[in-house]
């Protein structure tokens, strides 16, 4: 079906909606009620988000009452208005042409204008231009159009985006408009400024996604691009005649500052979406497969790199006990003996070749061990290396120092064409065999992705 046809049956079906209504109000099946204004209300509301440390927080909304109601309280007002509607002679021979699923999504357009009607809310051009999109989007998918607008913390854009695509998914990222800004300070006047929106465009049949589920990838992408604590920290959900086009949700969330944040620019940014989105393309198993050994590991060391990224920066120990363990998925295997000692040797060499100093890397692994270790097993650290991080500066920069070589070691081995056993090997072969040291030199080069 065509944008211009949808638009006009829209038009044609808000036209005999207000038809419709004077009559009900004529017959007094339909009254006007005293008052129709807005009232907002907040709940209590428990959160459960794996991508956060939400504990708990609050939504809340704001919902109109309605202008008009019934007296019959066997009937709604937007019911008669609907049956009306679907009644007329035009509309009910429409509808009997289109198949199960178009038909049905009509029906929830006249429900969803019915109601309107009843709340005197406008049904002008703006809208009738949005209605049509979205029906006309969710008719050529025979999937139902779903939108979300994320208020992400972490990044700060400061180009326009083009739009990111990820299978049924659609990501734009963009700087919040006044707009946004205003819809936000309704429930918070509170509010921080510097934050991304992120609208998301999907499609779903029974219920709205999960935002946590359709906002992963990218936040993925965007936390592995530089070092960035991406949430989200409030959102509005849309699905398509299923929502009130008059109310919003927001979910607080107690993290109010990242950790760790950056200026996410388009040309840099954009190259490499890419490159990690057809990794996720190719397979579909990426994040769940314990089978494969590789894909498994990438999965675990991507977990542990999220988790570190929410832990408060001045939390040292911890930091680096989450780092060294994702370093741990990808560059041991099921090994008992002499961990640090081959985790030392194995990341040193691989970074020896993108210009990391051989004794600085040793050093610094070594130190992210000892620090792991104590913190694992529940001891105080060696008063060796209690003075080495003694001083505040020296600390942060081994931090983040051991944080990025577990970002750039997740980029370098999901973009590799090896699996975990044969690139281990060959990093053990390539101290003692110049064949293999310039395999894995090439190997590094051509997987190594420059953010």
């Amino acid at each position: 079906m065509e944008l211009d046809e949808i638009k006009e049956k829209i038009i044609e079906i808000n036209e005999i909606a207000t038809k419709a209504l004077q009559n009900k109000i004529k017959e007094g099946t339909i009254l006007k009620s005293k008052s129709g204004r807005k009232v907002p209300y907040v709940i209590e509301l428990k959160l459960s988000d794996k991508s956060t440390n939400v504990i708990s927080g609050l939504k809340s909304s704001s919902r109109r009452l309605n202008t008009y109601y019934s007296p019959n309280k066997e009937y709604k007002a937007k019911k008669l208005i609907a049956n009306e509607i679907k009644e007329s002679d035009t509309i009910n021979l429409f509808l009997n042409e289109l198949n199960e699923f178009e038909r049905k999504q009509f029906e929830f357009l006249i429900i969803y204008i019915s109601n309107a009607k009843t709340q005197s809310a406008t049904i002008d051009n703006e809208k009738i231009a949005y209605l049509s999109k979205g029906l006309k989007l969710t008719l050529d998918k025979q999937s139902i159009y779903c939108k979300h607008y994320l208020y992400i913390r972490g990044i700060n854009p400061c180009d326009e985006f083009p739009a990111l695509r990820y299978r049924d998914l659609k990501y734009t990222i963009r700087k919040p408009t006044k707009n946004d800004i205003e819809r936000l300070r309704e429930f918070d006047t509170n509010i921080h400024y510097d934050f991304a929106i992120i609208e998301i465009e999907c499609y779903n049949d029974e219920q709205i996604p999960k935002y946590e589920e359709v906002f992963y990838p990218i936040k993925v992408i965007l936390s592995l691009f530089k070092i960035g604590h991406v949430f989200c920290c409030a959102m509005y959900n849309h699905r398509i005649f299923y929502t009130d086009q008059l109310r919003y949700s927001r979910g607080v969330q107690t993290i109010n500052m990242p950790n760790w944040s950056y200026v996410l620019k388009k040309n840099n940014f954009l190259k490499f979406y890419e490159i990690l989105i057809q990794k996720f393309e190719q397979n579909n198993n990426y994040w769940v497969n314990e089978k494969e050994n590789k894909n498994y590991s990438i999965n675990i060391a991507i977990e542990r790199y999220l988790v570190l990224l929410e832990i408060n920066v001045g939390n040292f120990d911890r930091i680096i006990a989450e780092t060294i363990m994702g370093l741990e998925a990808l560059y041991l295997r099921n090994e008992k003996e002499s961990l640090g000692f081959k985790l030392k040797l194995r990341i040193t060499k691989v970074f020896s070749f993108l210009c990391r100093g051989y004794e600085e890397m040793k050093e610094l692994i070594g130190i992210g061990y000892s620090v792991r270790s104590a913190f694992a097993h529940g001891s105080p650290k060696s008063k060796e290396l209690r003075n080495k991080l003694n001083e505040e500066k020296t600390r942060k920069r081994i931090q983040k120092q051991i944080i990025d070589t577990l970002r750039i070691s997740i980029l370098l081995i999901l973009n590799m064409d090896k699996s975990k056993s044969d690139f281990i090997k060959l990093i053990e072969e390539a101290y003692v065999k110049n064949k293999s040291n310039d395999e894995l030199k090439e190997l590094i080069y051509r997987s190594y992705i420059n953010t």
